[in-house]
């Protein structure tokens, strides 16, 4: 759609600004969340980011391509930590914050489905007008802004919104991560899986299916599929089984993202299938079930800014994955090296703080 107006490089361009509007704007964001209100906050992200697709669907130059990725950002950053700071405080205002990564699994299934439904919709919808995908989307947003008008507002630990409380927030919001060595684990931990995980998720998936020539029906199919396969896997281990207790959940992110990545050399058409199957389940499960230990250090004052900051860690390891990506991939003509490489980092840094943090108990802290 983008080819349409603009060149290749202005549309990365376009793309970075989408994400790095959002990292630059998490931690104010985050902060503006927790003095002025979760809800407020997520209705309002939600209103600018429709606002920024319907504005990207119209849009027919570079300038206004850019304003909308802008607009877009900028309500990203509103809900990235307002939203589950929400549903958290909301959670534990009735004494049930214990049943987070239930809440959140159903959830995600909803996500999932929605986004697999939507994959499959967005082709048809091309062919009848390539605006409205963008446009639609944006429509949807916006019901979902209206709809967040309908939750009430948790109403613990609220603050007078002023310059100096906010500026006060920020840096307390952001200190919160880091409050104590088990946090400090916790959180790194947390950023590592996130980044190396959402970088398969959203990038290396896809390169990986077209080395192996897979055409575009064909990766249509099996990434809706896989999404909906995905969350409901999710959903079953955490409300069905009651498997996954923090020890377990922590050492298995230790152990399946280096076992995912490292055979990346060995990938063929068939083989590459369950691994990619596998990079997504856990990208998608690292928010759900490493969330409810995360928000558990956090305090209801600080939420929003702390989950802020965790997206900037998050979003921080993923640029830096992204930059130096392109010049490997391109030395040795393929992703299937590069994965392997993600591989033998993660066990290096995730396996040992992951065997590390799952010694030490939440209760100790």
């Amino acid at each position: 759609m983008e080819l349409q107006h603009i060149s290749l490089s202005q549309l990365t361009l376009v793309e970075v600004i989408i994400f790095g509007s959002q990292l630059l704007l998490e931690l104010p964001t985050g902060a503006f969340a927790d003095l002025l209100g979760k809800r407020p906050t997520v209705f309002l992200g939600n209103l600018i980011t429709a606002l920024g697709m319907v504005a990207f669907g119209f849009a027919t130059s570079f300038e206004t391509f850019i304003v909308s990725a802008s607009l877009i950002g900028l309500g990203a950053a509103l809900t990235s930590g307002a939203k589950e700071a929400l549903l958290y405080d909301t959670l534990k205002q009735v004494g049930k914050e214990d049943t987070f990564d239930d809440v959140a699994s159903r959830q995600n299934v909803v996500f999932q489905s929605g986004m697999a439904v939507a994959t499959l919709l967005g082709g048809f919808l091309w062919m009848v007008d390539y605006k409205l995908p963008a446009v639609l989307s944006g429509v949807g947003v916006f019901i979902s802004a209206l709809l967040t008008l309908l939750v009430i507002e948790p109403s613990i630990d609220t603050e007078t919104f002023t310059l100096k409380n906010y500026i006060k927030q920020t840096k307390e919001g952001f200190g919160e991560v880091f409050k104590t060595v088990y946090s400090t684990k916790l959180s790194l931990f947390y950023a590592l899986v996130g980044g190396i995980t959402f970088s398969a998720s959203v990038v290396f998936s896809k390169l990986v299916f077209v080395e192996m020539a897979y055409t575009e029906s064909q990766m249509g199919v099996f990434f809706a599929t896989a999404r909906i396969f995905n969350s409901l896997l999710l959903f079953w281990l955490i409300s069905k089984t009651k498997l996954l207790s923090f020890k377990k959940a922590v050492f298995l992110f230790a152990v399946l993202v280096p076992v995912v990545f490292l055979p990346g050399l060995l990938f063929n058409k068939f083989l590459v299938i369950p691994f990619v199957l596998s990079m997504m389940w856990l990208g998608s499960a690292r928010w759900v079930l490493l969330g409810k230990y995360t928000n558990k250090v956090f305090s209801s004052k600080n939420r929003a800014t702390a989950i802020s900051s965790l997206s900037m860690m998050v979003g921080l390891l993923y640029i830096g994955i992204m930059l130096v990506s392109g010049p490997i991939m391109e030395y040795f003509g393929g992703v299937t090296v590069l994965i392997s490489l993600i591989g033998l980092l993660s066990l290096i840094t995730i396996l040992p703080m992951g065997v590390s943090l799952a010694s030490q108990s939440p209760s100790q802290e």
